[in-house]
């Protein structure tokens, strides 16, 4: 019997693909709020804590997330495990 080395047991792993996914909602509605209230104090304009402001900017940001997302996806690779 002979001890072989490393290089004649080779284990392959297939790769996966690498799935990309959007932030949750509530995750950008959280970030929006925070950045809505930073820029009212910092300009000290109440306008940026209008809800139909705070609403738009969500909604901005979700679609944007999203087309990201499938983007990435469309031109995405495969992660090696190994």
């Amino acid at each position: 019997m002979t001890v072989s080395d490393e290089s004649d047991c080779v284990m392959t792993v297939p790769k996966r693909p690498i799935e990309y996914h959007p932030p949750a909602d509530e995750r950008l509605e959280a970030l929006v709020q925070q950045a809505s209230e930073r820029l009212a104090e910092r300009y000290a304009d109440d306008s940026y804590r209008h809800p139909d402001v705070v609403f738009g900017f969500s909604a901005f940001l979700k679609l944007l997330a999203k087309l990201k997302a499938q983007q990435l996806n469309m031109t995405r690779d495969h992660f090696d495990i190994n």
